[in-house]
């Protein structure tokens, strides 16, 4: 092996690539651990998402419309801590809608 090439002499001489490694799918802990630090960084994105609306509220400030996103983004946090509850996990992660869907009032 020469360079990564593959160079045979016999009944002759060839240079060629050699197979590729086969890929090792990853193990059910690898997968695991990945899904549950996914679920941490969208734990944290929902936390900051949160934060003014929920400033609004404590200051009695809020109108109904961030009352009803503060709920929307609470449930996904909720949604989102259970993930590890599915039946599927960790191979199959069904994630949770974000609220980010929700119409801004006209």
């Amino acid at each position: 092996m020469v360079l990564g090439k593959v160079v045979s002499v016999e009944g002759g001489f060839s240079v060629g690539w050699p197979p590729p490694p086969e890929e090792v799918p990853p193990t059910v802990e690898e997968l695991r651990v990945s899904a549950l630090a996914q679920r941490d960084r969208l734990l944290s994105l929902a936390t900051v998402r949160m934060a003014p609306y929920q400033d609004a509220v404590d200051l009695d400030a809020a109108t109904d419309h961030e009352r009803t996103t503060l709920k929307a983004w609470k449930l996904h946090r909720v949604e989102l801590n259970r993930i590890e509850q599915q039946s599927g996990f960790p191979e199959q992660v069904e994630w949770p809608p974000s609220p980010d869907a929700i119409a801004t009032p006209s």
